[in-house]
């Protein structure tokens, strides 16, 4: 199943990318050659504190390019700290994206921020036919306790 192969790859990557605690509250990783994804905005904005127990709404617009394949499409990733998956409504689950430039949006609700001490949104673009991806978004948000 390539999905399978496609997310394994990715929270491998994010198990190494993601160890520092100084990183930027987003970052894209490592480009790769003949496709790229850049965010153009993120609502809350990345490294905003969110509430444990709360809900919240993360809505994400960005840029791609890609001229290494005819199609692919772009995902939204959400998981905590410990690469554990968070629960989370995807509008859409997944956008279909064809050769050339364009931009998207992604929304995701989460019904409860959960008891963790942040949250990862990966945003990756993935040609069809590639077993690895690179260049991916990553926005960070901090969870903080309920006062």
């Amino acid at each position: 199943m390539r999905m399978s192969k496609w997310l394994a790859a990715l929270l491998t990557l994010s198990a190494g990318v993601i160890a520092a605690d100084n990183m930027p509250w987003t970052f894209n990783g490592q480009r790769a050659e003949g496709y790229s994804i850049d965010l153009i905005s993120v609502e809350p904005a990345a490294g905003t504190p969110l509430v444990r127990g709360s809900s919240v709404e993360i809505k994400i617009n960005a840029k791609y390019a890609m001229s290494i394949k005819p199609e692919g499409q772009v995902f939204l990733v959400i998981q905590d700290e410990k690469n554990k998956r968070v629960e989370a409504t995807k509008t859409p689950a997944s956008i279909p994206v064809t050769a050339g430039d364009g931009t998207l949006t992604l929304t995701a609700m989460i019904a409860e921020v959960p008891k963790s001490k942040e949250i990862r949104v990966f945003v990756p673009l993935s040609p069809k036919g590639l077993e690895e991806t690179n260049g991916e978004i990553v926005i960070r948000y901090p969870i903080v306790k309920k006062r």
